[in-house]
């Protein structure tokens, strides 16, 4: 039997309730931001943070202020400056090697990059409060042993706030052509990251993501769903990457697939528009309001396909990765959508949404 520590509220968020609701004494949409100086990147993380509602609705009742235990620590606490944060990213911004220690104040930098930082250094906060270890003080956040059992996939510990709205498992699994057998790892992840149409290589993007690569010009046109196919498409092991099987003792031919095996209730999806080299791909991508993950989760997963809502993505217009200026659109909660650039906020049509060049998609679950 588990012995599991009663949570506190820090860690603790059930039931995650995904939408603004008629009683909530929110305005449609969020204030604009001032840029701070080459601080855009963090503007649009910020705004889309801000329109999550589970986690807007938790820092709007000061629920990990209110408690934390952490506010005489030698550093601030991440969680509490993203809570405290409203029309003014100063204090985000002062501390922002609190997030990400190789940042630099006033060079632009990477805002998917910033936002799984800044995830990771909140759920830091999360178990600090409730005296559990840290998943990046051992190792990185891909570390199965830290969350989930490696081989049965059961939860060691009870959700933080983090993990309850942003992580999701992944399941690996690899069955030999020879004998048959299966072996099932499990990963727990906060984003799901795509590579897009341009990307020539294909070598291993880490935090466990699989084999999501595709192959083409720069012109060519990809999508979402597209992408997605190609990240938990079965892949044969044979030749040099052959595997080497547990009772066939042995390197043998076999196929591998990486699938979600529990769905997040909010996922963000990273699409990966730079190479290595800081180069970008400008190919445009079709994604869609309504997203479903039928097809791509595990056949023994307690959900066939959930569906999901696109509610905020950060965009990117530039032609690299330094030359580059980031936004947001959110749909907001009177239903319309807005374009968040930096301290202007104004009302879009639609289909201009769909237009824009989106770098990270931020889907709510989609429960009608």
């Amino acid at each position: 039997m588990r012995a599991w520590t009663r949570d506190t509220a820090l860690a603790a968020l059930e039931p995650v309730d995904l939408r603004w609701t008629v009683g909530d004494d929110v305005p449609p949409v969020g204030r604009g931001l001032r840029n701070l100086g080459n601080s855009c990147f963090l503007n649009s993380i910020l705004q889309a943070l801000t329109h999550t509602a589970p986690l807007a609705k938790l820092c709007l009742a000061r629920r990990h202020t209110a408690n934390c235990a952490l506010t005489n620590a030698r550093e601030p606490c991440a969680f509490c400056i993203i809570e405290r944060h409203a029309i003014a990213p100063e204090e985000v911004f002062g501390n922002l090697r609190l997030l990400a220690r190789h940042f630099v104040r006033g060079r632009q930098e990477d805002a998917h990059e910033l936002l799984r930082l800044s995830l990771e250094a909140m759920d830091d906060s999360c178990l600090a409060n409730c005296g559990r270890p840290s998943a990046r003080r051992g190792g990185h956040r891909g570390q199965s042993s830290v969350v989930f059992d490696p081989e049965t996939g059961a939860r060691l510990a009870p959700p933080t706030a983090v993990e309850r709205i942003f992580q999701g498992k992944f399941r690996n699994l690899v069955r030999c052509a020879r004998c048959g057998h299966e072996s099932k790892t499990y990963d727990p992840f906060l984003d799901v990251s795509l590579e897009l149409p341009g990307r020539e290589d294909r070598s291993s993007h880490g935090g466990g993501y699989g084999p999501g690569y595709l192959r083409g010009s720069g012109s060519a046109r990809g999508s979402v769903e597209s992408a997605l196919k190609n990240f938990t498409e079965e892949e044969r092991l044979e030749g040099e990457n052959a595997y080497r099987c547990e009772r066939c003792k042995d390197l043998c031919p076999a196929t591998k697939r990486l699938t979600i095996h529990e769905a997040p209730a909010i996922l963000v999806v990273h699409l990966k528009r730079f190479d290595h080299y800081g180069g970008k791909i400008n190919s445009p991508v079709d994604f869609t309001e309504r997203l479903t993950l039928g097809g791509h989760m595990s056949e023994d997963a307690e959900e066939a396909g959930p569906a999901y809502r696109l509610y905020a993505m950060v965009t990117h217009s530039g032609n690299d990765a330094i030359a580059s200026f980031y936004g947001a659109a959110t749909n907001a909660s009177d239903d319309e959508w807005y374009l968040c650039d930096d301290s202007s906020v104004r009302r879009v049509n639609r289909a201009d949404v769909f237009d824009e060049q989106a770098y990270v998609l931020f889907y709510e679950r989609d429960e009608e």
